[in-house]
């Protein structure tokens, strides 16, 4: 556990937009130690884990229609850890040094940040009503999901939900359009479908449409976002964004939640770099330029999503 990462992301007033800013998030799809089996070949216990989503859609589920399930407003355990230190312990390492992912299970520690959890699985849709037992909220990272909002400003009641569908296989001579249309399609009958949580206003449709031309256009201005981490426009070579990811947050005061939206880029990039080769003996320095293959991974939009339009938060502001 990173001690120091946890105490970031809560820090007074700014401290979670801040951080945002500042720590590019990797939430991955999350699973929880379950129980633990002997394994008589090599005489030791053998962790079984078990995906949050699978987890909570049965022991914390509050009511179920088909692919729309509603969770109980189970709180969970957030703990951040550097991504390189993760790799490093389970053997695997690889260089992402700015990367951190958060671990959330149901495990209460010194340290961690109580927070509500929506997970995602394909086809489905997970809704939950935000109780006022964490502060924080997080959902699964998002590549084409959909995250809602429903708000009753007389009871306060704030329903989050997070929608996915998969894209099907084109029929022949059919294209894109046919994909594009199935998913639209999709993801309004799980919306239309989920009764829980149409018992309030809906306020907020925060979907593909709006973080990927995001990604698109902010990928054209790679570079200068790199600047920012001090890597100068002369020593890149190339760089090609490869990946992005959407995260959305929120953030309890009193009965008002404010939510938040961070994206990622991962980017894959060719570095010039001037390294110092003494001839023997004294001779003169020479300087010889090589390249260095790097992934670096920056953060390219922060921006409030709810409550009001969407806007950018500058660096030192909660927006």
């Amino acid at each position: 556990m990173s001690r120091a990462l946890n105490q970031r992301f809560t820090a007074g007033a700014n401290g979670l937009t801040n951080f945002l800013h500042r720590r590019p998030m990797l939430v991955e799809v999350q699973d929880v130690e379950t129980e633990r089996r002997f394994n008589p070949m090599t005489q030791t216990e053998v962790p079984i884990r078990t995906g949050l989503a699978e987890l909570l859609a049965t022991s914390h589920q509050a009511s179920r229609n088909n692919a729309v399930r509603t969770l109980a407003a189970q709180v969970m355990y957030c703990d951040f850890e550097l991504y390189d230190v993760i790799n490093q312990a389970q053997g695997t390492p690889r260089s992402r040094p700015r990367l951190v992912c958060p671990q959330i299970d149901f495990t209460p520690g010194v340290d961690k940040i109580p927070m509500y959890y929506l997970p995602w699985k394909e086809d489905a849709r997970f809704s939950m009503k935000l109780g006022k037992k964490a502060d924080y909220f997080m959902t699964a990272g998002m590549h084409g999901c959909k995250f809602e909002v429903n708000y009753d400003p007389h009871s306060k009641d704030t329903i989050v939900s997070h929608t996915n569908i998969q894209p099907q296989a084109t029929p022949v001579g059919q294209g894109n359009v046919f994909v594009q249309e199935h998913v639209r399609q999709g993801l309004e009958q799980l919306t239309e479908d989920d009764v829980f949580s149409n018992q309030c206003p809906h306020v907020l449709t925060f979907g593909k449409l709006s973080y990927f031309w995001d990604a698109i256009r902010e990928s054209g201005r790679v570079h200068q976002h790199m600047m920012h981490l001090g890597v100068g426009v002369d020593e890149i070579e190339e760089a090609s964004p490869s990946a992005y990811q959407a995260n959305v947050v929120g953030k309890r005061t009193g009965d008002n939640w404010t939510f938040y939206y961070q994206l990622t880029l991962m980017v894959r990039c060719s570095l010039k770099e001037k390294v110092k080769k003494k001839k023997w003996l004294g001779m003169r320095t020479v300087w010889k330029e090589e390249r260095k293959q790097a992934v670096i991974d920056v953060v390219v939009a922060v921006k409030k999503i709810w409550p009001g339009d969407i806007a950018d938060v500058p660096l030192g502001t909660d927006g």
